[in-house]
C-alpha cells in the first residue's frame, strides 16, 4: 500500500528549470550544426571500450523443441489411471542433452514407466527411450530408480531392493538402452541422499548437492577418501583420463572457486565478482572456462578474465546450469533464459559483434530489469535495429542526468527513445515540438487498454506509447460503503461526518485528501477547469473540500506503528485504504484487510470511479534518425506475444526484485494469461512468487473466481490518471501546508495557490 509524497520546492524547483528551458527552444527543436558541440550521448555499442565489455565470443542460439510434448503424449495413449509425469534434472553430455522422466499412478504414486529424453544434433526433435522398470540377477529383484550418465552413454543406475520394510540402494552399470550389466556395490546408507558425478577416469564422487563434504568412492562403492571443504560443492570437472580432477564451489564469504583434489585452489580468488552459482569446465590446455547468470571468465592460477559478457550480448541469463567445453574448443552452455531452457554454442571470435544493425538508444532514469530483458529479446530476433539503454552513470546525480538528456533533446540530438521517468511536464515538449506523432502504430488500438492510451494523447493524438500500468485506487469496508457502486465526493464527505470515524485515509494527511479525493477528478469543474483553463480555487467548493480535509486528515501520517491500519479499519476509526496494483496479488491483502468485504470504488469521481490507471510511456524522439526502427521496437514491445513475456518471465519464476519487476500489460489478452495464470486455470502444478520488501520470494495462493471477476470489473472502470494535477501537486504541497499546520487561512491559502494554478494555465494556453 502506498504512501503518497509531497514534493515541495524540488518539483517546483525541476518544473520552473523546464519552463525556463523550453521557453527559448522555439516551437521546432533544431538540430545542432556543423562544428558545434558534440553529443553528450555516445553511440555507446560502436565504441571501442563497449566491444571489449562485450567479449570475444560468438553465441549461436540452438533448437530447443518442446520436451514435453512427447511426455504428454505417451501419458494419453492408453492411459486410463490419472497419471502425472516426474521430470528430472537436464543433463547435457558430449553435446547432446539427456532428460529423465517417469510415468506414475497419482492415485498410489506407483511408477508405471521410465523414459530418457534425448537431444542431440541437429537439436531438431527429442528421442524418447523406455527403460526397465526392474532388474533380476537370479537372485535378488530390483527396482530401477536413477540413471546416471557418462561420456553421452547410460553408465550408471541406482538399484532399489526391498526386503519387507528394509530398502538397499545399489550401484550398478548399464548401457545406453538402460539395461544394467552389472551390480557394483551397495550405496552406503549414509550416501543414499548424495548426487553422484563419474570422472572420465571412471572414479566415483558423492556429494551433497551445497554440502561442504566431497567423497571418493571406488567402483563398488566402498568408500577411498573424504575432503572436507571450506565452501559448498557444486560440481565435478574431469581432467583427461589418468590426469588431475577438480571440483567447484561457492560460498557467500569465499565467492567461486575451483580446486584441485588436495582441496588447493586453482584459479585466483574472485573477490568483488558476483558468480555464484556459477558452473565450470576445462579446456585442453589447463585453462578454466566459469560461466556465471552475467559473464562467461576464462581462468588458470595467474588470471581470471571476462570474454564474454551476456548482458551486453543480449543473453541475460536466469539461471546457468552446465557447460561442456567441446573437441572443436567451442563452448556448449545449457540454461534458462526468459523463464525458458535454452542451448547454445559459443565460439571464440574477435568480429563477432562487428555489425551493420542501425543503433537506436534508449534513455531510462533508473534500472528497469524486465524492459532490458525485452530489449535482449528484440535485438536477437531483429537483424536490422539492435537497441542500447542508457542510464546514469555511477554516482551522476539524478537532475545532472536529467537536464543532460533535456539539453540533448533541445538540440536537436538525445535518444532515439525516452522513458516518461525523464519527461515532467509532456505537454511542454510536445507544444515545442520534441516528441513524434505514434498514431497508427498499434494498429489495433481496442486490442489494449484504452485508459492507458489515454494518457499518452494530446487533443486526441497519441505521443507516449504505454508498456505497462499499476492501477491507483481506493479501499473502503462494505459495512461502511453498503451497495454503493462508485462515490461522489459530495455523497463520501456526508457518508464519513455521519460514520464517527476519526480519519478517513489511514496515513493521508490533509493535502493527500485535496490531491486524491478533489483535483485528480478530470472532469470535477468545480475546482480547476482545465478545458477552459479556468481556476476556481477561491470559491465555495474548493475551501469546502479544505474545511473536511483538515478536519479528517491523518495528523499522525509517517508516525504508525507496524500493524495500525488493520486495527483502525477493524475499528471504524479509518475509513478507506489505497492501493497501488502492479500485481495482481494485491486483491488477497484487500480481501484479508477487509475480512472478505472490500469495497474497491476507488477514488470519488463525478462520474464513475476513481481507479485510476497509471501507465509508463516511451516516447519517440521527433529529431531522431532512427524513428522506423523505435516504432519497430514499440511494435516489438507492445506485440501481445511480449507482453506476456515481459510479465509472466518475472511472475512465475524468482526473477522479480523490488523496484525493478513489470507492471501489468497493456495488451488485453496478455493481461487475461496473467489473470489465468494467478488462478491456475491450466491445471498444470506451478508455483507463483512474490518477494517483499526485503527481497525475499515466497509462493502465494492462486485468485478466487470472485477476486477474478473483481479484478475485471476493476479494469472495465478505470480511467486515466490526471497528469495535469500531478504536474502541479508540488505547488498545491507547498502552498496548502501552511493551512494545515494552522498559520494561515483557508481564505489566504486559497487566493494565493489560485493566483499560481491560474498563471499555469495561463502558459499552457
Amino acid at each position: 500500500m502506498k504512501k503518497t509524497k509531497h514534493y515541495h520546492y524540488f518539483l517546483s524547483i525541476i518544473f520552473m528549470l523546464l519552463v525556463f528551458t523550453f521557453s527559448g527552444c522555439g516551437k521546432e527543436p533544431q538540430p545542432s550544426s556543423e562544428g558545434s558541440a558534440v553529443s553528450s550521448i555516445p553511440g555507446i555499442a560502436e565504441t571501442e571500450e563497449q566491444k571489449a565489455l562485450r567479449g570475444i565470443m560468438r553465441i549461436q542460439e540452438l533448437n530447443w523443441p518442446d520436451p514435453d510434448l512427447g511426455m504428454k503424449e505417451i501419458v494419453k495413449e492408453g492411459q486410463k489411471m490419472q497419471t502425472g509425469v516426474y521430470q528430472d534434472e537436464f543433463q547435457l553430455i558430449d553435446g547432446a542433452v539427456y532428460r529423465e522422466a517417469a510415468v506414475y499412478d497419482k492415485s498410489d504414486h506407483t511408477c508405471q514407466g521410465n523414459y530418457i529424453q534425448k537431444l542431440e544434433a541437429p537439436y531438431e526433435s527429442w528421442t524418447i527411450t523406455a527403460v526397465p522398470l526392474y532388474y533380476s540377477d537370479g537372485e535378488k529383484e530390483y527396482f530401477i530408480r536413477d540413471h546416471y550418465f557418462y561420456q553421452g552413454k547410460m553408465a550408471f543406475c541406482v538399484l532399489l531392493e526391498e526386503t519387507g520394510e528394509s530398502r538397499s540402494r545399489y550401484w550398478a552399470s548399464c548401457d545406453e538402452a538402460g539395461e544394467v550389466i552389472e551390480v557394483l556395490g551397495e550405496i552406503p546408507k549414509e550416501l543414499e541422499s548424495c548426487r553422484f558425478a563419474v570422472s572420465d577416469a571412471g572414479n566415483v564422487y558423492a556429494y551433497e548437492e551445497g554440502g561442504r563434504e566431497l567423497i571418493c568412492l571406488s567402483s563398488s562403492m566402498e568408500p577411498s577418501w573424504k575432503l572436507e571443504m571450506s565452501v559448498r560443492v557444486h560440481g565435478i570437472i574431469s581432467g583427461d583420463s589418468g590426469e588431475k580432477e577438480y571440483w567447484y564451489g561457492d560460498s557467500y564469504d569465499k565467492g567461486f572457486g575451483i580446486y584441485d583434489l588436495s582441496g588447493e585452489k586453482v584459479i585466483p580468488d574472485t573477490e568483488g565478482r558476483v558468480i555464484y552459482d556459477a558452473c565450470a569446465d576445462r579446456r585442453t590446455d589447463g585453462k578454466f572456462y566459469v560461466a556465471g547468470q552475467s559473464k562467461l571468465w576464462l581462468a588458470d592460477e595467474k588470471e581470471m578474465r571476462s570474454v564474454c559478457d551476456f548482458g551486453l550480448c543480449d543473453y541475460p541469463w536466469q539461471e546457468v546450469h552446465q557447460i561442456e567445453v567441446q573437441e572443436d574448443g567451442s563452448i556448449m552452455m545449457l540454461g534458462k533464459l526468459d523463464n525458458q531452457y535454452c542451448l547454445v554454442n559459443l565460439v571464440e571470435d574477435p568480429e563477432a559483434y562487428k555489425t551493420d544493425k542501425q543503433e537506436i538508444v534508449i534513455a531510462f532514469g533508473g534500472r528497469h530489469d524486465a524492459m532490458q530483458k525485452s530489449i535482449s529479446r528484440f535485438n536477437r530476433q531483429n537483424d536490422k535495429y539492435h537497441i542500447t539503454a542508457i542510464l546514469r552513470e555511477d554516482g551522476e546525480e539524478w537532475v545532472e542526468y536529467d537536464r543532460k538528456i533535456r539539453m540533448e533533446i533541445s538540440a536537436g540530438r538525445g535518444p532515439d527513445l525516452i522513458s516518461d521517468e525523464l519527461i515532467m511536464d509532456m505537454s511542454g515538449y510536445l507544444r515545442n515540438g520534441y516528441f513524434a506523432s505514434l498514431e497508427g502504430v498499434l494498429g489495433e488500438e481496442d486490442r489494449y487498454l484504452q485508459a492507458a492510451l489515454e494518457g499518452g494523447r494530446l487533443n486526441g493524438e497519441l505521443y507516449g506509447m504505454p508498456y505497462d500500468f499499476r492501477m491507483d485506487y481506493a479501499t473502503y469496508s462494505r459495512d461502511f460503503a453498503g451497495d454503493r457502486a462508485s462515490w461522489t465526493l459530495p455523497g463520501l464527505m456526508e457518508a464519513v461526518e455521519k460514520s464517527g470515524a476519526e480519519i478517513l485515509h489511514y496515513d493521508y494527511d490533509g493535502v493527500d485528501i485535496v490531491l486524491w479525493y478533489g483535483l485528480y477528478d478530470n472532469d470535477n469543474t468545480a475546482y480547476i477547469d482545465w478545458e477552459r483553463g479556468e481556476s476556481h480555487l477561491t470559491e465555495e467548493p474548493f475551501l469546502k473540500l479544505l474545511a473536511f480535509a483538515k478536519r479528517y486528515g491523518d495528523k499522525n501520517k509517517g508516525k504508525h506503528q507496524r500493524g495500525t491500519e488493520g486495527d483502525m479499519l477493524a475499528d471504524k476509526r479509518a475509513l478507506a485504504t489505497d492501493s497501488e496494483m502492479y500485481d495482481p496479488d494485491e486483491l488477497l491483502a484487500l480481501y484479508a484487510c477487509f475480512a472478505g468485504k472490500p469495497a474497491i470504488l476507488g477514488y470519488p469521481r463525478t462520474e464513475g470511479n476513481g481507479i485510476y490507471v497509471i501507465p509508463r510511456y516511451l516516447y519517440v524522439n521527433q529529431q531522431s534518425s532512427n524513428k522506423e526502427g523505435a516504432i519497430a521496437f514499440l511494435q516489438f514491445l507492445m506485440s501481445e506475444e511480449e507482453q506476456s513475456r515481459y510479465v509472466l518471465n518475472y511472475t512465475m519464476s524468482k526473477d522479480g526484485t523490488v523496484g525493478y519487476s513489470p507492471y501489468l500489460p497493456v495488451h488485453l489478452d496478455a493481461f487475461q494469461k496473467l489473470i489465468a495464470y494467478r488462478c491456475n486455470i491450466s491445471g498444470e502444478e506451478k508455483k507463483h512468487y512474490i518477494s517483499d520488501e526485503r527481497g525475499v520470494s515466497y509462493d502465494t495462493e492462486s485468485l478466487t473466481a470472485e477476486q477474478v471477476a473483481q479484478l475485471n470489473t476493476m479494469l472495465e472502470q478505470a480511467v486515466s490518471g490526471n497528469r495535469y494535477a500531478r504536474e502541479i501537486q508540488g505547488m498545491i504541497s507547498e502552498e496548502l501546508m501552511p493551512y494545515f499546520a494552522g498559520q494561515k487561512t483557508a481564505e489566504e491559502v486559497a487566493g494565493i495557490l489560485n493566483s499560481r494554478v491560474q498563471l499555469y494555465l495561463d502558459e499552457r494556453k
